[in-house]
């Protein structure tokens, strides 16, 4: 669930992904539940960025295998660096409840920009049959995702908050979310959360360096470039051309052209972005 949620929030957030395990990441044991597991830039990174919190902190044997904030009479620092014998708690090898999901997935809302708390449903929720049983922590969350239609109750009406989330489950959560921030599995441009990546794009210009250049500009290609009449390159005279790069900003695959759609597929596929959902044109 880490892994998808940074693979989700790396090109909305502008975020060049460099590697959380090592710079900043709060898991430094060596053999501990995170470190050295393939999750752990993830589980890093969504730690840090508040999606998974944890149940406070984990003291490895031979200190005391308790749960607290400190050990052997040293207190924790809060951003947990410069420590070898305590780590959060957040059992990144675990199952995942429905109610703890819910949770993760209000955070992710949250930090994408499109919660909103009149989204939650609480007359939706109490009128499950188990509704009594969610815990308070994750009330909140779960009328959300009743309200948004991420869950709607298995049979006779449960909502089943303390029962393990199947893949099947999550990914049917997450794609109903994402459809409704804007993602659409049936059209085929629409290939990443709304069809954006935020990245840099090429264009091509007739160089004014020498003297003999017109300054025109094309995003297709420096072939295209559509030279005034007075032009040098259109009196069989030698001008440079030169390719530059946009500032960085969004690109929509659905509007995008040319060289500017090329580049976003190529990198979205070189991040592994297009992975997962289903095949694209």
């Amino acid at each position: 669930m880490a892994c998808i949620m940074q693979r989700i929030c790396g090109p909305e957030d502008a975020v060049i992904w460099y590697d959380y395990s090592i710079y900043e990441s709060p898991f430094n044991r060596a053999g501990s539940f995170v470190k050295g597991k393939f999750h752990e830039d993830a589980m890093s990174w969504a730690y840090k960025t508040g999606l998974i919190k944890g149940s406070g902190s984990h003291v490895f044997p031979g200190l005391g295998d308790i749960l607290g904030p400190g050990t052997a009479g040293q207190i924790i620092d809060e951003d947990w660096t410069g420590t070898q014998w305590s780590e959060p708690y957040v059992r990144g090898d675990d199952a995942i409840t429905r109610e703890e999901l819910t949770v993760m997935l209000q955070r992710l809302a949250e930090h994408r920009g499109d919660y909103s708390a009149s989204d939650a449903d609480y007359a939706k929720l109490d009128a499950m049959t188990d509704a009594g049983s969610v815990s308070s922590w994750a009330r909140e969350s779960m009328a959300w995702a009743v309200g948004k239609g991420l869950i709607t109750g298995k049979p006779g009406n449960v909502i089943d908050p303390q029962g393990m989330a199947t893949r099947a489950e999550t990914s049917k959560m997450l794609m109903v979310y994402m459809k409704g921030a804007g993602f659409d599995p049936t059209q085929h441009e629409k290939v990443w959360v709304e069809g954006k990546i935020w990245t840099s794009t090429p264009y091509w210009t007739c160089d004014t360096i020498f003297g003999n250049g017109c300054g025109a500009t094309s995003d297709v290609s420096r072939d295209a470039i559509q030279h005034s009449s007075w032009c040098g390159i259109n009196k069989g005279e030698t001008v440079f051309i030169a390719e530059s790069y946009t500032d960085p900003h969004w690109v929509d695959l659905a509007t995008a052209q040319n060289a500017a759609r090329d580049t976003a597929l190529n990198e979205m596929k070189n991040w592994g972005l297009l992975e997962g959902w289903y095949d694209y044109a």
